[in-house]
């Protein structure tokens, strides 16, 4: 079966009432609320296309991926600068295959997706540009509310429960803001 790479992102905020919200897009072939995220181009890695299509599709400036957990890079492994991040590739939280049975717009015939789920926050909740999806800020409550798959709102709700510890142990973030 044809498999394609794909980048999803949690996209975090938090509002000035200590509320933690997660960013989602309406599907257009789906009418579900979902992470923004969409194919890997030919000219870049899953990071970037994940921070790409997140500022696509909602508007958003300023996303920030966080670092998943687990071991950092060698502080002296000699291609990476540990000051900018340039030469290291940010790692997503997790990596999960899922089967698209009646195709999308880059294949029409049934294949997989191989996505690259990405972590990232913002300290600007307001979309700078209009994104090509109607985007919405959740919290973990709210995702009852709305039409979501059930795979979104468990990761979301173990996102949201933790988010002010995951985002102060990963301070600062693994990558510059995309602008």
């Amino acid at each position: 079966m044809i498999k394609h790479p794909t980048a999803t992102v949690y996209v975090l905020h938090r509002f000035d009432d200590s509320e933690w919200k997660v960013g989602l897009v309406e599907h257009p072939l789906w009418g579900k609320w979902v992470p923004a995220g969409g194919h890997v181009e030919n000219d870049e890695n899953a990071a970037e296309a994940a921070l790409r299509e997140a500022a696509e599709e909602t508007g958003l400036r300023g996303l920030r991926l966080l670092a998943p957990e687990g071991p950092e890079i060698p502080a002296d492994y000699p291609s990476v600068d540990h000051e900018d991040y340039s030469g290291h590739v940010p790692l997503p939280w997790w990596v999960i295959e899922f089967d698209v049975a009646r195709g999308d717009r880059a294949l029409a015939e049934r294949h997989v997706h191989v996505d690259h789920q990405f972590v990232a926050v913002t300290d600007e909740p307001e979309p700078a540009t209009k994104g090509a999806h109607p985007f919405g800020w959740y919290s973990a409550a709210e995702l009852a509310t709305i039409p979501v798959f059930t795979d979104v709102v468990a990761t979301a709700s173990h996102l949201l429960e933790r988010a002010s510890r995951l985002v102060s142990a990963r301070t600062p973030p693994v990558s510059p803001a995309v602008q």
